[in-house]
């Protein structure tokens, strides 16, 4: 008998965001086969356990900052706008979905917060604090400007199946020191981490480029999403 499609969900973000920037992220869900589901805003704490027993897997999206009080530091000038319960309705999330030991894909804003879920620090602003000659805040979302070097063997690599990745790359903030049972599984030239996995679970891989918006030019991007509803059965 055929099984269902994995229900995923998806975080919501804060009513400013504009109309159909999640669509993209349902979008490359239900082509990998997944059906999307958008969770409600805001995120009741009380409701965590409830949504996870119900859905299959969790998807944390690109969105705004993330305030770094949650990682002990005051606010770099640079920062961005920043939602503090959406950060911690997020973060919540993180540890109720490994908890549960259900999969979990996140993208670029959604591994930073996994990564200050466990314990982890960012550079509020790359501009200030990590100077570089790449620009990883870029304005187009179908433009690869650099590439990512892939770890051998890595859970990215497997799915991949390369070890240099061209990637898109709009982001100002980045994951700094690595928090708790992150293994980098992939870096940019200029040494910024593009990509954290949890090795000991059964999914839990976090990319910092935006796969959802080359699916339909880049097969490789289609591969990150079907290999996480796949892992969702």
């Amino acid at each position: 008998m055929m099984s269902h499609p994995p229900l995923i969900g998806i975080t919501n973000s804060p009513p400013d965001r504009k109309v159909g920037y999640l669509k993209k992220y349902s979008d490359a869900v239900e082509k990998a086969g997944g059906i999307a589901v958008m969770l409600p805003w805001p995120l009741v704490p009380e409701h965590l356990s409830s949504l996870i027993d119900r859905l299959d897997g969790i998807l944390l999206p690109g969105g705004h900052d993330i305030d770094p009080k949650y990682y002990d530091e005051a606010p770099n000038p640079q920062l961005g706008s920043i939602d503090a319960d959406h950060d911690a309705a997020e973060i919540a999330l993180v540890h109720a979905t490994l908890a549960a030991r259900k999969p979990l894909f996140c993208i670029c804003r959604g591994m930073q917060v996994l990564n200050v879920a466990l314990g982890g620090s960012l550079y509020q602003d790359l501009a200030t604090q990590y100077p570089s000659t790449l620009n990883h805040d870029q304005d187009d979302y179908l433009l690869t400007p650099h590439a990512i070097d892939v770890v051998p063997g890595s859970l990215l690599h497997t799915i991949v199946g390369t070890t240099s990745l061209a990637v898109n790359s709009m982001h100002h903030q980045a994951l700094h020191h690595i928090g708790a049972r992150l293994v980098v599984t992939a870096k940019a030239p200029d040494g910024i981490v593009e990509a954290v996995e949890i090795p000991d679970h059964p999914f839990a891989l976090a990319v910092e480029y935006h796969p959802e918006a080359l699916v339909e030019a880049d097969p490789l991007a289609l591969r990150l999403f079907t290999a996480f509803v796949q892992s969702c059965h």
